[in-house]
């Protein structure tokens, strides 16, 4: 019997997927954090993971056996250490294009409601006011995308095909620039960050968040951007100056911002005097990217595949994100 500890807040969204009888298989609610991970994996025994996206700093890659497997439900993987991960001989794997839909989908939503300034939720506290304000069409519009992989490649079609905006990606490479061009139908490529900003309506943060990417759009960069540009983020918080995206919003050096994904999560503003949720220039959603009952489940089928491949040695079939030997 594999026993394999799931992330309780993921076990309890998705309980149908984790439930379904699969003989030899038991799969256990288990806690987010590291120290109360260990304690159960420990408790109960168990083979393999699939987890959140909370800090794993260390004592879990002593305490896993060899050749376990931690099956990140999700696609980023900052939270985990593979070099730790590779030291101890653990799998890690994640599970891309599972949540492209939802979130390129949750994008263009944030695109239109910053477009159209976004209407009123009923049952909120907020007073509802009737307002009659202009808002911006979309036709023809340029839209800056930056970070072409799945995600960004969605929005593409979503922006180009559906509302035929003029669709800019930058991407770090040249690599599959024509493809892009040619299937997602972007109308230019480029790998110059000031090349895709200065000339954006609507500019669209989709990269991974990386040491390389931190901060990437920060004071210089939005200087780059219009004064009617409106910056979208549901890829990842670390990517955004917080401090200076609020200065750039204050002195109206943009026009707005809609943010999925922040420095802080549960949000709380970097400078407590810098608060973005007292600017109505600011959209700020829960990074609810991913939460759709089909991308969540979809998630949740390809994290069990992740640690049936390995079991099966089929390490090609994983989504590996360490130990490389094992599918050459």
């Amino acid at each position: 019997m594999y026993k394999i500890a799931v992330s309780d807040w993921v076990y309890e969204k998705i309980p149908v997927v984790f439930k379904q009888k699969r003989d030899g298989f038991a799969f256990l609610s288990a806690p987010c954090d590291e120290g109360s991970l260990c304690d159960f994996i420990e408790q109960h025994g168990i083979d393999h993971l699939i987890i959140d996206s909370s800090i794993m700093a260390g004592r879990l890659y002593k305490t896993l056996k060899k050749d376990s497997v931690i099956s990140r439900f999700g696609v980023g993987y900052e939270n985990i250490d593979l070099a730790l991960a590779d030291d101890a001989e653990l799998f890690v794997a994640n599970t891309p294009g599972k949540m492209s839909d939802a979130v390129a989908e949750l994008c263009f939503y944030l695109i239109l409601s910053s477009a159209r300034k976004q209407v009123y939720h009923g049952g909120s506290d907020a007073e509802f006011k009737w307002e009659l304000n202009y808002g911006t069409g979309l036709h023809n519009k340029t839209l800056a995308i930056i970070g072409c992989g799945s995600i960004g490649s969605r929005l593409a079609e979503i922006a180009a095909f559906g509302f035929k905006m003029r669709v800019i990606g930058c991407k770090r490479n040249k690599q599959g620039h024509e493809e892009l061009i040619r299937k997602n139908g972007f109308a230019e490529i480029t790998t110059d960050l000031s090349t895709a900003l200065k000339d954006a309506d609507f500019v669209s943060i989709n990269t991974p968040g990386t040491k390389e990417t931190r901060h990437l759009i920060n004071k210089e960069t939005l200087a780059l951007m219009k004064t009617n540009a409106v910056l979208i983020n549901s890829a990842r918080g670390s990517v955004v100056n917080e401090s200076d995206l609020y200065d750039a919003l204050v002195n109206q050096d943009i026009a707005g911002a809609a943010l999925d994904v922040f420095e802080n999560e549960p949000y709380r503003p970097v400078d407590f005097n810098k608060d973005l949720r007292t600017l109505d220039s600011v959209i700020m959603s829960s990074h609810i990217g991913s939460l759709t009952r089909e991308a969540y489940q979809a998630m949740a089928e390809r994290s069990i595949e992740n640690i049936l491949h390995a079991i099966d040695g089929d390490y090609s079939m994983m989504n590996l994100l360490n130990r490389q030997d094992k599918i050459e």
